[in-house]
């Protein structure tokens, strides 16, 4: 069949080139093909999926950042609960500590104390001083090492007294108070 079109086309191609199309025609393609082009206003489908996924990555860093913010926050508030409870322990303690020692140094008062005893108590109560110094200014990772640290600054001074105390009934020089006494 091919080779009957082939054959028309060849033997009347004469009469197909004489035909010219009007000026009009030429105009109009002319017009069509080179005239002002005009902007497509449609945004292609993977420009609209990077900005969505854009907004959607932007939405989930702030719903984890928020998560994160308020799990951090719950854990200082819990922190600070466990150090007022700390600090309310050892404000007892302190207490209770702090009346011993005032009970045994007045039982002390009306005896001679060798002067190095009474340089070890102050040289432990002005270390006990700078350990309260300590204890507003350090971080809360470090206050339940200062806090054990002063409490065994109090048992010291307590230990110390007692042992004094001990000595002085074994001696049996509370009828002597001119007598020094050491540890």
């Amino acid at each position: 069949m091919e080779d009957r079109l082939e054959k028309f086309i060849k033997e009347n191609r004469a009469d197909f080139d004489d035909a010219t199309p009007n000026l009009k025609v030429w105009a109009a393609l002319d017009k069509e093909l080179h005239g002002p082009k005009q902007k497509v206003k449609t945004k292609p489908a993977f420009a609209i999926r990077r900005w969505a996924s854009i907004a959607a990555a932007a939405v989930l860093l702030l719903g984890v950042g928020t998560l994160m913010g308020i799990q951090m926050t719950k854990s200082q508030y819990s922190d600070l609960g466990e150090m007022a409870a700390l600090m309310e322990d050892f404000s007892e303690m302190e207490d209770r500590y702090q009346s011993e020692i005032t009970k045994k140094v007045s039982l002390l008062d009306n005896h001679k104390i060798e002067k190095s005893v009474k340089t070890d108590l102050t040289q432990l109560e002005s270390f006990l001083s700078e350990l309260k110094v300590e204890l507003e200014e350090a971080p809360k990772e470090s206050k339940e090492k200062i806090v054990s640290a002063m409490i065994t600054n109090y048992q010291t001074r307590l230990e110390i007294l007692e042992r004094i105390l001990n000595k002085i009934e074994a001696s049996g020089s509370q009828n002597n108070k001119d007598e020094n006494i050491e540890i």
